[in-house]
């Protein structure tokens, strides 16, 4: 669990395979304190080293960075993520796996 105070960042990095459009996406609207409070504020994506640059199917990292809103409120957050292409639909209860969530307190 990573401890925040409103108003502060706070960093994620994921393996994610964009060449073939597959992205960490966040639900955003979950519920509790910081339910309307945290937005993207940077993304950086690094490819994996190969002989041939952007080559289809090479994975790399994504580098994603936050910001909790100044005025979130006390308590523990939970930020479900998924690794999917954006143009699929997610599978019904994709939120609910522990594995694929970030937990926050906001002190």
């Amino acid at each position: 669990m990573h401890v925040v105070k409103p108003g502060d960042q706070f960093s994620i990095w994921g393996y994610e395979n964009r060449t073939t459009g597959f992205r960490w996406i966040p639900d955003l609207r979950m519920d509790g304190p910081c339910k309307n409070h945290i937005s993207l504020v940077n993304e950086h994506y690094f490819v994996q080293e190969t002989d041939e640059p952007m080559m289809m199917g090479v994975g790399g990292t994504a580098y994603k960075t936050y910001e909790l809103s100044k005025d979130a409120q006390k308590g523990e957050c939970i930020i479900p993520f998924i690794l999917n292409q954006p143009w699929d639909q997610a599978p019904p209860g994709w939120q609910n796996h522990a594995d694929t969530m970030i937990k926050l307190q906001v002190a």
